[in-house]
C-alpha cells in the first residue's frame, strides 16, 4: 500500500492530539503528506449568534494555523471549513484521494463509557479508505 497523503481531522482535543502523533510517524515513515483539518460546526440559529460564531471561527483558524507535525519533518497542509464533521471528512477525504484518515477515536466530548464518539463511528461507517482510530492511554 502506497501512503500519500493523510488526513488528520482535529477539534484540538488531547484524543485528536495523539492522532496527530501517530499520524506523523505515518508521514514520516512513508514521506505522505498530513492534510489537518478542523470542521468548526454550523450555529444551529442565524442571527444574534453570527458574531459569535465569527470570533469563535477566527480562533479555530489560528489554532489550526499553529498545528505542526510532532516529532519530525513532514509535508502539511491545513484545511478550515465550517459544517457537519463528519460529512466535511469524508467530502475531503474524497476530494484529496487521501490513503487514510487518522483521528481521535474521541473528540471534545470525550467519555470513557463509550467505545468511539460520535464524529468517529459516522466516518467508520461510511469510510472508503482505511481510518485509524487513536484513543488515548491511560
Amino acid at each position: 500500500m502506497t501512503v500519500k497523503q493523510i488526513l488528520v481531522p482535529t477539534d484540538f482535543s488531547p484524543s485528536a492530539e495523539a492522532a496527530l502523533r501517530y499520524a506523523t510517524l505515518l508521514a514520516h515513515e512513508t514521506d505522505a503528506t498530513l492534510a489537518v483539518l478542523h470542521v468548526h460546526a454550523t450555529p444551529a440559529l442565524k442571527g444574534a449568534e453570527d458574531d459569535l460564531h465569527d470570533s469563535e471561527a477566527a480562533k479555530a483558524r489560528e489554532r489550526l494555523r499553529a498545528v505542526e507535525p510532532l516529532g519530525h519533518a513532514v509535508a502539511i497542509e491545513h484545511h478550515f471549513v465550517v459544517g457537519q464533521p463528519s460529512e466535511v471528512i469524508h467530502r475531503l477525504a474524497e476530494r484529496l484521494e487521501v490513503d487514510a484518515v487518522v483521528m481521535g477515536a474521541h473528540g471534545e466530548t470525550d467519555s470513557p463509557h463509550v467505545l468511539l464518539g460520535a464524529v468517529a463511528s459516522a466516518v467508520l461507517a461510511k469510510a472508503t479508505t482505511p481510518v485509524l482510530t487513536v484513543k488515548l492511554p491511560k
